[in-house]
């Protein structure tokens, strides 16, 4: 607490990813030499998110200057299950001011066809799971952002240099997450094509093929997608947006995305 007064900060964010996960927590086990189940992780994360909330409670000062206290929660369809994320969410929801849903990170790498990043319909689909399933008040949830996108390489040997290369193309193998910035770059080359998916609300581009019929293809968010996302979130009166991450963006042209959050949700 005296850290956070210190450096001025208006709040404390909790990402512990993931609570009862068992991957997280043998990585955990194996480079800490303590055992813990995830039975005990879940226990630990409750603990600490009580004290937190009881230590800000007791600061003397006004209600108006009070830190806030956020957590970030996976997307439901995606972790639910080994994170037993109901109970989770039951038991510290009422500590915290704030949840910061990671709504992306849907389809990515590990998948063997391309796809969006965050594509709206499932967006909505886990907003409705955490407001009607997990009774969590729209107001405390934060609708996740990503300024990156996820990538595949494809081969487009034998298509119509014009042809769109759709969600659901085959991939020849999944390649590293690409930034907005990056993807700025990657439009900018000669050749690359981009398409606006009006079902799923998402942009998604790809580059010219190399010699070997290879394209990169990207799936991401920009300025239009965002506002549809956040469009949703206003309808349904949540609390505002959470950001993942502010670096990547498109800092040589004005940060377009970060623009388009302020935009849409400050009105500046």
């Amino acid at each position: 607490m005296a850290y956070v007064r210190e450096f001025g900060f208006d709040g404390i964010d909790i990402d512990w990813e993931y609570p009862g996960d068992a991957t997280c927590i043998q990585q955990a086990n194996t480079t800490s030499n303590v055992t813990v189940t995830p039975k005990q992780d879940i226990s630990n994360f409750h603990l600490l998110m009580g004290e937190l909330r009881a230590a800000i409670d007791a600061e003397p000062v006004p209600w108006a200057d009070k830190l806030l206290l956020s957590m970030a929660a996976p997307s439901a369809g995606q972790w639910a299950d080994p994170l037993q994320l109901a109970e989770i969410i039951s038991f510290v929801g009422g500590h915290v001011d704030f949840i910061n849903i990671m709504t992306y990170d849907y389809h990515g790498a590990w998948e063997k066809v391309v796809d969006a990043n965050a594509p709206l319909p499932q967006v909505e689909t886990t907003l409705s799971d955490f407001v009607d399933q997990y009774a969590v008040p729209a107001y405390k949830l934060n609708v996740g952002i990503g300024f990156y996108g996820h990538s595949w390489n494809v081969n487009l040997t034998g298509t119509d240099k014009k042809a769109i290369v759709p969600i659901g193309y085959p991939a020849v193998n999944g390649t590293a997450p690409v930034t907005f910035a990056q993807v700025v770059t990657l439009l900018a080359k000669e050749g690359s094509m981009s398409y606006y998916d009006e079902k799923e609300q998402v942009p998604t581009m790809w580059t010219a093929p190399d010699a070997d019929g290879i394209s990169l293809w990207v799936g991401y968010d920009n300025p239009k997608s965002i506002k549809a996302k956040l469009q949703v979130a206003k309808k349904r009166r949540m609390g505002g947006a959470m950001i993942w991450s502010l670096d990547q963006d498109d800092l040589t042209g004005a940060s377009p995305l970060l623009t388009a959050v302020a935009h849409e949700i400050l009105g500046l």
